[in-house]
């Protein structure tokens, strides 16, 4: 069990490896597609159905087209994406909770919930806009979302993050719009030429998926409740305390705080065999 947990938290680690490493870099790759989701949703559910490995989903993706895209070259960059966003390179499909989860009963709003966490914390731009700016905006009142806002970001970015510089206009350009287009697709804005951001719905199973994740990447309970991944749901720090407490009056996890002391105490002993009750 011991060994068991360890594989599980270097996986989740490499999963969210861009916002976990001090010096990660932004890339101008990651959100280069939007969000594909009708095309993460064919590839985890594939996955989940037949138990396979990443060798048989590569060639399901691009040589029997699952995905219908029309030509070779889509395919092949639909892959590159999607395996660079879902899948740390040098570990088994087994160890990956997003198949797990398709494999049970959760809820689309949930499986789209969890594909958009794993797809911010894959990328230190759309983790950071949207921790950091988008939170912060809604939280102030303002609810409408242009370009500039975030091409501005990019500017007060650029001294910590040199690479910014080495972008052209055109590479800046098409960012920031696939980034807005991506979290259009997941259901944190709406609106297409102009977008608004809205309150995503964040399911108690979701919220016990985060929390255990970070659990599993040995987090403290203090860094849990203060964790900046609750902001990519839009919540506040008051918000996910209020959470802790609603989950800990439903006998789901034990939250305690005490002054500064904080606790919570789960039933399960990793991500995955809390995934096994979702049933």
């Amino acid at each position: 069990m011991v060994e068991h947990k360890k594989q599980i938290q270097e996986y989740l680690l490499a999963m969210r490896n861009p916002v976990e490493v001090d010096g990660s870099l932004y890339s101008s790759r990651n959100s280069s597609k939007g969000a594909l989701l009708t095309e993460s949703e064919v590839l985890f559910s594939y996955l989940a159905k037949n138990n396979c490995n990443l060798d048989s989903a590569r060639n399901a993706v691009i040589r029997d087209n699952i995905l219908a895209k029309r030509t070779y070259q889509t395919r092949k960059r639909c892959w590159a994406v999607l395996h660079s966003r879902y899948f740390p390179n040098k570990f088994a499909t087994e160890l990956n909770p997003i198949i797990a989860i398709y494999k049970t009963n959760a809820s689309e709003t949930m499986k789209r919930g969890i594909l958009y966490y794993h797809f911010a914390t894959s990328d230190l731009f759309t983790y950071e806009v949207t921790t950091r700016l988008i939170y912060s905006l809604i939280h102030k009142g303002f609810t409408n979302i242009s370009p500039r806002i975030i091409d501005d970001f990019l500017d007060s970015r650029a001294e910590s993050h040199p690479e910014i510089n080495s972008w052209s206009y055109q590479t800046r350009k098409s960012l920031i719009s696939h980034y807005l287009s991506a979290l259009r697709d997941f259901g944190i804005f709406e609106g297409k030429a102009r977008k608004r951001v809205q309150r995503p719905i964040v399911e108690e199973a979701l919220f016990l998926y985060v929390t255990t994740v970070l659990r599993d990447c040995e987090k403290s309970s203090r860094d849990i409740l203060e964790s900046n991944d609750f902001k990519l749901f839009l919540l506040s720090p008051e918000e996910v305390e209020m959470r802790f407490i609603e989950t800990h009056r439903n006998k789901k996890i034990k939250f305690i705080r005490a002054g500064k002391i904080i606790s919570l105490e789960f039933p399960w002993e990793t991500i995955h065999d809390y995934i096994k009750t979702l049933g």
